[in-house]
């Protein structure tokens, strides 16, 4: 059986760091590779490998300029009767040797190079070197905090309260290379792990050496299933260039929704002080057969936009509710009258000092409007703060802390709902 070949650029994006994987390929017993300063800074060093080649053992070395792969080699060299052919002998201060042996120093704007000069200038160079038993082709693998990703939804509601519900992912690439992958999956989920600063960059041959004696093999990870030890995994199928230093966007998932339902809400602090009025909240719920990640929700009501909320990271089959604002159009008006209360004698040393309200009674009446030209489903929560509910007579709900009740209004219509109600003060 044929082992799969891995993808030449692979990129694991999470949400704080991504792995990248590539494919590397060795014809000596060495395999040397160059890291712009910039790009190292971000990697955790850590987390170095190469998979399904082994080594024995890796070296860093840091240089300040990234001329430093150019020693040794031979380049060009303008001067004022044309060019000449030189050999870069020491990057730090670009000492060059020419073909009568003579050792100078040049400038760099006079150096005629065979590769284009890096976009991240002259802040140094790092160059990692792993030493191999046999020449070999595997995959490097390494985390670095420069490449991450975020989640953002759109739902779209229409007339009739249905609503589409779409995932866009916003991929961060902060390093100083573009990249362009053949593979990305975005992983979502609680991921712990210990960061190692990289040592203060580019102190002159700086070197570092770590001998590894195993080396781990590389694995197809296609499996199709979505969660993996409480990640959430979602393929790019066709990947798009990473530019340096650029934010990309591109959706990522259709959610479909299970259920959804449109209600305007009031929540209010239960008092007898006098009548009042006001309008209701409208709320977006919805259920999906998929988990929500932690992401901002972009909210548009037939076309208009309505808002923008947060939502924490919810699990499938858990009800969401999604504020759109205030609804001009359903408004109410609550009427109190005080039916009775019942008092009792505060006495110090035998007099009478003071009288104590023991229970009121309080009859509620809300007349809801709903002016709009829609069937409108209420819910209405008066809540106590230093009250205590004894009894409520009509057709809410109660707890001891809590009033509630719930129904649907006509268009241009107004419901009428009532209700006794015994309080008692803390």
């Amino acid at each position: 059986m044929t082992e799969p070949v891995p993808p030449a650029v692979e990129l694991r994006i999470y949400q704080e760091f991504s792995e990248i994987r590539t494919l590397v390929q060795s014809e000596a017993d060495h395999l040397t590779l160059h890291f712009p300063a910039t790009t190292w800074e971000a990697i955790d060093t850590r987390s170095i490998t190469l998979i399904g080649l082994p080594y024995t053992s890796k070296t860093v070395m840091a240089r300040e300029s990234w001329l430093t792969s150019f020693e040794g080699r031979q380049i060009g060299l303008r001067t004022d009767s044309g060019a000449e052919d030189v050999t870069l002998i020491r990057a730090e201060d670009l000492v060059v040797q020419n073909a009568a042996g003579a050792y100078f120093h040049a400038r760099q704007e006079n150096l005629l190079l065979p590769e284009a000069p890096p976009p991240q200038g002259q802040r140094g160079v790092v160059t990692l070197t792993f030493a191999l038993p046999a020449a070999g082709q595997g995959v490097l693998t390494y985390q670095t905090g420069s490449l991450t990703w975020s989640a953002h939804y759109r739902l779209d509601i229409d007339a009739q309260g249905g609503g589409v519900l779409r995932a866009d992912a916003t991929l961060h690439n902060r390093g100083d290379l573009p990249l362009e992958p053949e593979a990305v999956t975005l992983v979502a989920g609680e991921v712990r792990r210990r960061r190692e600063y990289n040592l203060p960059t580019f102190l002159s041959h700086m070197a570092r050496n770590e001998p590894r004696r195993v080396t781990p093999s590389w694995q197809d990870d296609s499996d199709s299933t979505p969660e993996v030890a409480g990640l959430y995994r979602y393929q790019l199928r066709n990947p798009p260039r990473l530019e340096r230093a650029a934010d990309v966007t591109v959706p990522f998932d259709d959610v479909p929704l299970t259920q959804t339902r449109l209600t305007n809400t009031l929540y209010r602090h239960m008092d007898f002080t006098g009548d009042s009025g006001g309008a209701f909240q409208r709320h977006y719920r919805l259920v999906t057969p998929r988990p929500l990640l932690a992401a901002t929700v972009t909210l548009r009501d037939q076309g208009y936009l309505v808002g923008q909320q947060a939502i924490q990271e919810t699990a499938a089959g858990q009800e969401v509710s999604l504020t759109l604002g205030q609804d001009p159009n359903v408004t109410y008006r609550r009427e109190v009258t005080q039916l009775s209360s019942t008092e009792h004698a505060q006495t110090t040393q035998g007099r009478v000092t003071d009288m104590q309200e023991d229970l009121q009674r309080y009859w509620v009446v809300y007349q809801i409007r709903n002016a709009g030209t829609r069937h409108v489903e209420y819910e209405v929560t008066e809540a106590t703060r230093y009250l205590t509910i004894r009894s409520v007579t009509g057709a809410v709900k109660h707890t001891p802390g809590a009033v509630t009740f719930s129904g649907t209004v006509a268009p241009t219509t107004v419901t009428t709902v009532e209700f006794e109600v015994v309080i008692e003060n803390d």
